[in-house]
């Protein structure tokens, strides 16, 4: 989680983006196979190159995206139970499929034990603690702003390639909860999220527990 990631929007530039969540599929030829969320809107065009960069600047490529919505937060594609649809899913190559090894590790100590449905979410109330891994802000924290039938708010700092960061909640037993993807933002710190929970259905995927 919290790994930048490029697609080619050009000859020469790449849309950046952050892997998101880990999951697992449940259903046909994806069943058991690992892989992670990002935004959707980060997708040039099913099966575009998808590469990240290790430190001293090496890309290493990684599988195509298998699907993707691309919905601007608030409008465009929605999930069957009319939440917005704003990810994509990126499967690891067979090489280092190992279930086992990619589980959900929020920082050091703290690995998500499940993840929040809507009305979950929507119940935590305005002013709720809520943490996000951005490929570029890395960890940090703020708080809920407000619920939608579609969407949430978070303020929370967020620029340009945070996009598809995993967004979560900790609760006083420092259990991690997983509740969102980040879709958009009118401003530095205030941002919008996609539910992660019809995500999940829409795929059928099991996130990557800790």
């Amino acid at each position: 989680m919290g790994v930048s990631i490029y697609t080619p929007s050009s000859a020469t530039e790449a849309e950046q983006c952050t892997i998101g969540w880990p999951v697992i599929g449940q259903n046909g030829s994806a069943a058991g196979t690992v892989g992670y969320l990002t935004a959707g809107h980060c997708v040039g065009a099913q099966g575009a190159t998808v590469y990240m960069k290790t430190t001293d600047g090496e890309q290493i490529s990684l599988e195509p995206f298998a699907a993707a919505v691309n919905s601007p937060v608030g409008d465009g594609t929605r999930n069957a139970d009319g939440t917005a649809a704003d990810a994509g899913i990126i499967y690891l190559p067979p090489a280092i499929q190992h279930a086992g090894e990619f589980r959900g590790t929020v920082a050091p100590g703290i690995g998500i034990v499940g993840g929040l449905s809507v009305s979950q979410v929507r119940a935590l109330g305005d002013g709720t603690p809520v943490c996000m891994m951005g490929g570029h802000v890395g960890l940090v924290c703020g708080t809920l702003t407000d619920t939608t039938a579609s969407d949430f708010g978070v303020h929370l700092p967020a620029v340009h390639g945070d996009s598809g960061s995993g967004v979560f909640v900790v609760d006083p037993a420092g259990h991690a909860y997983a509740i969102g993807l980040l879709s958009s933002g009118d401003t530095v710190e205030d941002n919008r999220a996609t539910y992660l929970a019809p995500i999940l259905d829409r795929w059928s995927l099991n996130l990557g527990l800790s």
